[in-house]
């Protein structure tokens, strides 16, 4: 009985030697824990903690000049819109201008399907920009074009 006592002790001895150690206190129980490991491991942590964090700033620092650029191109985009709302109503008085025009003169039947077809496409183009389908990237000149095409037209009507 003693034997079998001792050779317990024994293996039991054994066992707990052939056991490593580790840095977390969640693994290795009693004897397992080791203050160097764990130290170690705690600094592991900090680091990865402080990368986070600065990936976090980084981040918030992108978010930041992200929206102060929404906000500048936001800002850009009322400006021009109010300048093409300025320019489709100088182009519609100047289309009902060359109407008036049109109705209060004798033109010949060349002249006068060249001045409609000039409205139609007035038109178009008006229709084109107001809906947002116009492929020009700037609205704004394709309407200062036209409108500088209907002053011609009409100073052309007024002088004869």
């Amino acid at each position: 009985m003693r034997v079998r006592i001792v050779a317990c002790l024994s293996l039991l001895a054994c066992s707990l030697c052939a056991c490593s150690t580790t840095g977390d206190p969640r693994q290795g129980g009693l004897f397992g824990w080791n203050e160097g490991k764990t130290r170690a491991r705690q600094a592991q942590m900090q680091r990865e903690l402080e990368d986070a964090q600065q990936a976090v700033t980084t981040e918030r620092d992108h978010a930041a000049t992200l929206e102060t650029t929404r906000e500048t191109l936001t800002e850009r985009s009322a400006r021009a819109r109010r300048q093409l709302d300025q320019l489709l109503a100088e182009n519609q008085q100047l289309e009902t201008q060359l109407r008036g025009l049109l109705q209060q003169r004798q033109l010949g039947t060349r002249e006068l399907a060249r001045l409609r077809d000039l409205l139609t496409d007035n038109q178009q183009t008006m229709q084109a920009l107001r809906s947002g389908t116009a492929q020009a990237p700037d609205q704004s000149s394709d309407v200062t074009q036209q409108n500088r095409r209907l002053q011609r037209e009409i100073l052309d009507l007024l002088q004869r």
